[in-house]
This record gives C-alpha cells, sequence and structure tokens, in this order.
C-alpha cells in the first residue's frame, strides 16, 4: 500500500488539515496563506457584502442617476424579455427575438415603436395582436407597440372584436 506523500497543513479558521494546495498563495507566491480556500472566500464575501452596501449608501444620487440612465435607453429590454418569457410558458408557437430585432421590423413595417398600434397614445407595453391563448404566435409579426389601457381593453380579444 502506497503513501500519500503530498504536503498537508492545518486551517487556521476552521482547524481542519487540508492538502496544501487548498490553501492559497500569498501576493508574492513564496508562501501559502494560513487558512484554506474555503475559509478565506468565506470571510471576505462577507466583507465585501459590508463594503458594497457602504458604497451603495454613500453613492446613493450617483446609483438613481445610473439606473434611470439605463431604464431609459433599455425601456424596451424588460417588454421583450417577459413576452418571451409569457409565450414559452403559454405554450405558443415562439420564435424569440430581440429589442434591436423588433425595432427594426417594426420600422421596416411602418410602425412607429412610440405610439399605440390601435389609438396612437404613447406606448408603454408588447401586445400580441392575436392572443396567445387564441392559437397567435410569437413572432414579430405578431407584436405590436401598445399602450397599457388598450392592452388591457383588448385583453384576449382579436381586434376586430373590439
Amino acid at each position: 500500500m502506497e503513501t500519500s506523500t503530498l504536503a498537508t497543513k492545518i486551517c487556521r479558521a476552521c482547524g481542519v488539515e487540508l492538502p496544501i494546495d487548498r490553501f492559497r498563495l500569498t501576493p508574492d507566491k513564496r508562501y501559502r496563506r494560513g487558512t484554506c480556500t474555503q475559509c478565506f472566500n468565506s470571510r471576505n464575501r462577507d466583507k465585501d457584502k459590508l463594503r458594497h452596501r457602504r458604497w451603495l449608501y454613500t453613492n446613493r444620487a450617483r446609483v438613481a442617476r445610473v439606473n434611470r440612465a439605463y431604464q431609459e435607453t433599455h425601456r424596451w429590454v424588460k417588454r421583450v424579455v417577459n413576452a418571451n418569457m409569457r409565450a414559452k410558458q403559454a405554450g405558443a408557437s415562439c420564435v424569440p427575438f430581440t429589442v434591436a430585432q423588433l425595432i427594426e421590423h417594426w420600422v421596416f413595417v411602418g410602425i412607429d415603436p412610440d405610439e399605440c398600434f390601435y389609438c396612437g397614445d404613447a406606448s408603454g407595453s408588447i401586445d400580441h395582436y392575436v392572443p396567445l391563448n387564441r392559437g397567435g404566435p410569437h413572432r414579430l409579426c405578431n407584436v405590436v407597440p401598445a399602450c397599457l389601457d388598450c392592452n388591457l381593453t383588448k385583453g384576449t380579444k382579436l381586434p376586430e372584436e373590439l
């Protein structure tokens, strides 16, 4: 029976004897740290969370400004992601698409993405022209911009039934 010749070391934090390769090297790469990788990571994770919370608290205005700018430039992303997810859950014939593909299609067909397809007001959502539960596919040709009022009023009806 052969014995292992791997060097071992006892972790200062957990007190378990582990192979030497479970300990990180110091920044100068000359020595191994006193705590194993698992203990080192868990201890630093708590410090990182605390430091991140402090940074968020002291930079609230900056964080709010960045979030507003992101939401303004990516306003269609959440709508498209939600529409793709709803279609998959409904089991509809689904061809997922990106925001860029959707906007490009609407511009090509002559639909203004900022106006409701039904009434012309400012659009705030995406609507399936033929509803998913009526067998409508989740494809670029069946998705139109709609204001919330029109989208909720239309619901599961076809546009001709309004």
